[in-house]
């Protein structure tokens, strides 16, 4: 993180980033408790031609201190099945592909 890491990431140009969130929701989008981490991830997330975010259903409703992305930002959303019918709704709405893991199985 930080400003040397913003730098050399801005050079960069990947096909798929995959990160996880700290919190997740329609009005704030994907968000992190730290400043830095949030504009080190927008640094990836501008470097990127799609982008994944893998977050449980316990993260829905969660909003950090800095936004980092929007929900139509996203190319695929990972969660879980325990992800409430909102949050389904809306993230099937707003992002590209929304993926649910079967935790019956698990």
């Amino acid at each position: 993180m930080g400003p040397l890491a913003d730098q050399a990431i801005r050079s960069l140009r990947v096909d798929l980033l995959i990160m996880g969130a700290h919190g997740v929701s329609e009005r704030a989008g994907i968000t992190s408790p730290n400043l830095a981490e949030a504009q080190t991830n927008r640094a990836l997330i501008d470097s990127a031609e799609q982008l994944a975010v893998v977050a449980d259903h316990s993260k829905w409703g969660v909003v950090g201190l800095s936004r980092f992305a929007v929900l139509s930002e996203i190319d695929y959303f990972v969660s879980d099945d325990a992800l409430g019918e909102e949050a389904r709704s809306v993230l099937g709405r707003e992002v590209g592909r929304l993926v649910l893991a079967d935790t019956a199985s698990a």
